[in-house]
């Protein structure tokens, strides 16, 4: 597991990275642990190769929010935990869909809380699925699904970061989506079934998905599947700590 500390104020990030390498338990083992004290140096591409990313909102000329809707157009899974020294925030948070907002005053009283959570996000979304595609066993990253499709009875995976980018499987759909709700795979049709991280845009007249895929909504079961998407949604969402 990779996390990463993005704060201008140096001495903060170093001790709340020692904070976190003194506690192991907190983490799996061989967690990396790294430190971004120059946010003008960061992309969200480099953002999004962490497991979870601890950022500040305000640093300086750079806005932590900007720079999470950069890392977010990569990588949806990545767990967000906004960092500040303020109490205000902003309903944007929901946007970049951050994890917790942990005000620096309370580090010691949250923090065990709040990495123990998003550890258990990280370890849930992320192991593999393992799966017979084209006459090989194969572990597929749940991360790495966009959606699947079922097309003349066979299972089609769309995939992001991977090659190929589609997968076929005799695996039904309604078994994939028995193995993947619990991880965050919503049916949103008959024929899909999606990865609830990679929606950008859910109605009643289709769903976006984040790479600009559209697709079909049951209209029968719209509204369940709205409500269920806005569960997993305040699952995820931020808390004040």
């Amino acid at each position: 597991m990779k996390v990463l500390i993005c704060d201008d104020d140096k001495q903060f990030a170093q001790k709340l990275a020692k904070r976190l390498q003194d506690a192991k338990e907190m983490l799996p083992p061989r967690t990396q642990v790294d430190c971004a004290c120059n946010p003008a140096a960061l992309t969200g591409e480099t953002l999004a190769e962490y497991d979870i990313v601890f950022l500040d909102i305000d640093m300086g000329e750079i806005n932590g929010i900007e720079l999470a809707r950069q890392m977010r157009k990569k990588h949806w899974n990545t767990v967000l935990i906004f960092v500040t020294n303020y109490v205000e925030f902003s309903l944007e948070g929901y946007e970049v869909q951050a994890f917790r907002y942990l005000l620096k005053s309370r580090l010691e009283e949250k923090l065990e809380q709040y990495v123990r959570q998003a550890v258990a996000v990280c370890l849930k979304e992320r192991g593999p699925l393992r799966i017979w595609c084209d006459g090989e066993d194969m572990d597929i990253p749940p991360q790495s699904l966009v959606y699947i499709e079922a097309r003349q009875r066979r299972s089609v995976l769309h995939l992001v970061d991977r090659t190929p980018d589609t997968l076929s499987t005799r695996t039904t759909l309604t078994e994939l989506e028995r193995q993947l709700a619990p991880r965050g795979f919503l049916r949103i049709h008959k024929s899909y079934l999606v990865n609830m991280a990679h929606i950008r845009r859910l109605q009643s007249t289709g769903a976006l998905l984040t790479d600009g895929t559209q697709l079909p909504v049951s209209t029968r079961k719209y509204t369940e599947i709205h409500d269920n998407y806005m569960d997993w949604r305040g699952g995820r969402r931020w808390s004040i700590g």
